[in-house]
């Protein structure tokens, strides 16, 4: 008989800030199975690897409100 283990993975939101061509910035929702962000950014290249990441943002440092998001739901 086998037996079927189900592994429970962490999940982190980020919002990846990039580098756009023309020297703007890009900034994208991006979801990890990691909460430490040496290791979430090592992730998110992989996962753009035509883009240049500038930053890496955590929830705890994206905001809080509605009014912050510019009224986004």
């Amino acid at each position: 008989m086998f037996e079927c283990r189900q592994r429970k993975f962490a999940m982190a939101w980020w919002t990846a800030v990039f580098k756009a061509r023309d020297g703007s910035t890009e900034e994208l929702e991006v979801s990890t199975t990691t909460t430490l962000q040496y290791e979430a950014w090592n992730k998110v290249t992989t996962m753009f690897p035509n883009k240049e990441l500038l930053q890496l943002k955590s929830g705890d440092e994206l905001p809080k409100t509605l009014e912050e998001w510019n009224g986004r739901s």
